[in-house]
């Protein structure tokens, strides 16, 4: 019995040890199945894309991995740093880059994965470079910097934020993707005409040269400091923030079960309309359903079962 006991200590004092220097050199590493019982070693790869003008973002599950960032750079070209469970793809056809992934099954024993990158795909296009079309489908997370565009298709469920960008054409988003969109000192010249489930967000951008119409389901909609001609805005279960919208003639929100929540100038200008069939009403301090005198009134207001709230 003694005896058993010893080589079991034995055994155990040198799997420990065998252990240990396994960790120090790094031993302890994650793995994927695909075929069988895989390592999953970082990946790294670079390809030219010089005349590259459309660029398709078909991703399952980038969201796992890391987001998928176009910028400005000195050359044109497509690096991807993730890991091979990732399963990320880049193929260039003429003059389209293509950007796919088929994530493999994977566990992580005792180490953090290395595939959460805050970008696993970065692609860089040259100031003298323009991009025709951007499409994205799947579940890829997307951010375009400083980068202009003749026209945007989001017809998945990933979220995209758009920060100094112009698009001369359309931004297209799918009807009912549950994917944010966020916009940031953009420039759009046909408008912004979206149907949405996730949040939208647009700050300081220029959305004045066509009408607009913005149809959220569950999302909020948050407005500031943006530039309209006219828009439409309806809401199903969320919230509508905004505040410092200059609008051309009317801008009108419409919200079912969710707040307003306004932000405007007191100015004669300014003529506001509101009306709440089951939540409580207060502009600049006051329950009431007009201010100004012009009619029809610029800023037009209507919940079915919200609060509106107009403060200065």
């Amino acid at each position: 019995m003694k005896k058993t006991f010893f080589a079991g200590l034995i055994i155990f004092v040198i799997g420990g040890v065998m252990l240990a220097i396994g960790l120090g050199k790094g031993g302890l590493r994650p793995i994927y199945w695909h075929d069988g019982l895989k390592i999953d070693d970082p990946v790294s790869q670079s390809q030219s894309i010089s005349k590259v003008d459309t660029v398709n973002i078909k991703g399952q599950a980038f969201r796992d991995f890391g987001a998928v960032t176009i910028r400005r750079g000195s050359t044109a070209r497509v690096v991807v740093h993730a890991s091979q469970s990732a399963g990320i793809h880049t193929q260039v056809s003429g003059h389209q880059l293509t950007v796919t992934n088929h994530p493999y099954d994977h566990d992580f024993l005792g180490q953090f994965s290395t595939a959460h990158h805050s970008d696993a795909v970065v692609i860089t296009v040259p100031k003298s470079t323009q991009i025709k079309r951007l499409n994205l489908s799947g579940a890829a997370n997307v951010v375009a910097d400083h980068l202009k565009f003749q026209r945007v298709t989001n017809s998945g469920d990933g979220n995209l934020r758009l920060v100094d960008a112009s698009i001369a054409k359309k931004l297209v988003v799918a009807a009912h993707s549950y994917g944010d969109l966020t916009l940031e000192h953009a420039n759009l010249g046909q408008g912004l005409n979206v149907d949405t489930e996730g949040n939208l967000t647009v700050r300081n951008s220029q959305i004045n040269r066509a009408n607009s119409h913005i149809q959220s389901g569950s999302g909020d909609v948050i407005l500031d400091h943006n530039r309209w001609r006219d828009v439409k805005i309806t809401n199903s279960e969320g919230d509508v923030s905004f505040k410092d919208q200059l609008v051309r003639r009317f801008f009108k929100v419409k919200t079912d079960e969710g707040d307003i929540d306004a932000k405007i100038p007191k100015k004669q200008s300014n003529t506001i309309s509101t009306y709440s069939s089951d939540g409580d009403v207060n502009v600049y301090g006051i329950s009431r359903y007009h201010y100004g005198r012009q009619a029809p009134a610029r800023y037009q207001l209507t919940s079915s079962d919200g609060d509106i709230t107009v403060t200065r």
